[in-house]
């Protein structure tokens, strides 16, 4: 009685076998997923890509921005905010005789005694 369970037992495991491998949804679904992770890794791919270039684009911008003007950033000690302040302090100032001269060579340029 025993021997006839365990033949059924792997006639079912064979036709399942059968089973399995007749059908096709299974068969295919294996390359689809396959195909979908490539897919995934290349846009990954692409995304770090063009997340790179512009990363580098930024810090080119930046480093061009710092050569050409003072970068406005938030003073991180006192020292650093002292040095700001000074530094504005003197552009105001540089900005103020700037102006006085020019207005004392318009009073020169204008008045008679200039020889």
């Amino acid at each position: 009685m025993e021997f006839l369970t365990r033949e059924k037992r792997q006639l079912a495991a064979f036709l399942n076998l059968f089973k399995k491998l007749g059908n096709h949804h299974k068969v295919k679904s294996i390359p689809r997923r396959l195909h979908k992770q490539k897919q995934l890794r290349r846009q990954k791919k692409l995304t770090t890509k063009v997340a790179k270039i512009t990363k580098r684009q930024q810090t080119t911008a930046t480093n061009a921005k710092t050569f050409t003007t003072r970068t406005l950033s938030k003073p991180t000690t006192v020292q650093d905010r002292d040095a700001e302040m000074l530094v504005d302090n003197h552009n105001e100032d540089s900005a103020k005789n700037k102006a006085e001269n020019e207005e004392k060579f318009k009073k020169i340029d204008s008045s008679e005694y200039y020889y």
